[in-house]
């Protein structure tokens, strides 16, 4: 059977483009073919579940619902099993990751960045990139090219698993 979220395997020598990008934003790129597989592959990292809960926003597609679906259950609205969010960060424009981050904080969710439509937006002096704990990009939403996405997120733990 095909893995439709395959991933790619981390390795000491990495590509001239992959170690660009980690020069520019200050920390490893990991690498995936594609940002749905970087999700899954970072929920998964986090130990989330099926019994435990994303938000997520209404406009989603089906893909991304899908993807999350495969490791925790995308609601719409918060309760006791909510365990993190995922902020969707759309066309260049960023959410208002500061309160988002408040609220995330209060009630110890993961922020989840999915900025595939972003990928040197920044929000400030910031890149979108330095919020959360994991954030999630497309290579090819932004350019034509076969390297489909990767992962970033500041736990060195978490980039290992």
């Amino acid at each position: 059977m095909i893995d439709l979220y395959p991933t790619y395997r981390r390795t000491t020598s990495q590509s001239p483009f992959v170690s660009l990008l980690s020069r520019m934003w200050g920390r490893d790129v990991i690498p995936f073919f594609s940002c749905r597989s970087a999700m899954l592959t970072g929920l998964q990292a986090f130990g989330l579940s099926r019994l435990e809960e994303i938000l997520v926003p209404p406009y989603l597609s089906h893909c991304v619902l899908s993807t999350v679906s495969r490791a925790v259950f995308p609601a719409m609205a918060p309760s006791t099993r909510t365990r993190a969010i995922l902020v969707f960060h759309q066309f260049g424009f960023p959410q208002c990751i500061d309160a988002i981050e408040e609220i995330a904080k209060e009630n110890r969710w993961l922020i989840i960045n999915d900025c595939a439509h972003t990928l040197f937006t920044k929000a400030g002096e910031r890149t979108l990139f330095d919020w959360g704990d994991l954030s999630v990009f497309s290579f090819a939403k932004i350019y034509p090219c076969g390297l489909g996405g990767g992962a970033l997120t500041n736990r060195e733990a978490i980039a290992e698993r």
